[in-house]
């Protein structure tokens, strides 16, 4: 709980003190910052000098921000009473904050991590750290979760001089909060399945996503796999690894699960293999003719590429653009798939004109391939 809580109940008490012994309804003056002993009817166990006070409500606050454990007693700078404020530490995701001020009265408060923001942005928090002081009346409290407000004594009356000093009556017995019972627990440090048994020949049942949080109802022997409770698994319960998890609140008398029997694994088909299929030969034929010119009018001459899918004689001639007869036709012999080549020269000098050359293959294809261009400007 903030500071601000407690300094305002106890300028309220000495507000109605004064109030009630002195004359007229003038508010009283706000007390300047002088740290002495609190009087005689206090129990204190040091004073603090305003530095003291400065850095021991920072060192308050800063443990606050981590919920660190720590605990804190000093004399209050404006009414000169003691207050004891401690850090209990986390109960969950929650921190839990208790404080005694005048009267024997308990705070207690559990804060969400926005909470504490919150709190560690306090006014009182940066007012120590400029080493100043006020009032703060105005300051609004924030409670992130309920508030328990418990009295461990009763309230102290006041003098005439508006001195508090211990009541005479009997005080009431303490109450102290009921601590939350640690229950064993695991969380996943990732998506992790969750196993029949504990180990991976067992079978997945299921799986907790990244975050997600189980009972632990007992480990195996090697203490290496967790029995949680999960609805899916038999009787209620399964296992998860525990180098997947992180476990809170394991007692050592955490009881010892017998594994299940492992379970048996299906017979390993062996795969006939299939019937070879039979791929009839494929008849011999040329698949490609491909042609390069090179040179310049008058003077060309051209490639002529063959290529087969396999051993075989091809017998071939050209074709030409003037109609005129091959008197060299071809015959290419081949021991294998692949590509032979011959190459032709041409003169051919008609000026603004253009001819060509085409191949036809006699066999054994039947086929007519083409062509080589060429031109003179």
């Amino acid at each position: 709980m903030k500071k601000t809580q407690s300094l305002i109940l106890l300028i309220l008490i000495v507000s109605v003190a004064l109030a009630c012994n002195l004359p007229g309804s003038v508010a009283p003056t706000p007390i300047p910052l002088t740290l002495t002993a609190a009087p005689s009817s206090q129990t204190t166990n040091s004073t603090e000098t305003a530095d003291e006070f400065y850095s021991g409500t920072i060192k308050w606050y800063d443990n606050l921000k981590t919920c660190n454990p720590y605990a804190r007693t000093y004399l209050h700078p404006f009414l000169g009473v003691q207050e004891i404020d401690a850090i209990k530490g986390k109960d969950g995701d929650l921190c839990i904050v208790t404080q005694e001020a005048v009267g024997k009265i308990l705070f207690e408060c559990r804060y969400t991590a926005e909470g504490l923001k919150t709190v560690t942005q306090d006014v009182l928090y940066q007012d120590a750290k400029n080493k100043t002081m006020s009032t703060h009346n105005d300051v609004n409290e924030v409670f992130s979760q309920q508030c328990a407000l418990t009295r461990l004594d009763t309230p102290q009356s006041t003098t005439s001089a508006g001195i508090a000093e211990t009541a005479t009556t009997a005080p009431t017995p303490t109450t102290m909060p009921t601590a939350t019972p640690c229950v064993p627990t695991v969380t996943a440090n990732t998506d992790v399945n969750v196993r029949s048994g504990p180990g991976l020949v067992y079978n997945i049942i299921g799986y907790l996503p990244s975050g997600a949080t189980a009972p632990v109802s007992g480990k195996n022997s090697e203490a290496s796999w967790w029995y949680i409770e999960f609805a899916a698994g038999s009787g209620g319960h399964a296992w998860v690894a525990g180098s997947a998890t992180t476990a809170t609140c394991i007692p050592a008398t955490l009881a010892v699960v017998a594994a299940p029997p492992t379970p048996i694994p299906s017979p390993t088909l062996v795969p006939v293999p299939p019937t070879p299929t039979l791929i009839p030969p494929v008849a011999f034929a040329v698949t490609n003719v491909a042609f390069s010119v090179a040179g310049s009018c008058p003077n060309f001459s051209y490639t002529v590429s063959v290529s087969t899918n396999g051993a075989g004689t091809v017998n071939l001639h050209r074709i030409f653009s003037d109609g005129g007869t091959d008197t060299l036709p071809r015959t290419l012999t081949f021991a294998a798939a692949g590509t032979k080549s011959f190459t032709e020269s041409l003169y051919f000098g008609a000026a603004g004109s253009s001819a060509w050359t085409d191949v036809y293959i006699d066999n054994p294809n039947h086929q007519r391939f083409g062509r080589a261009n060429y031109s003179c400007p």
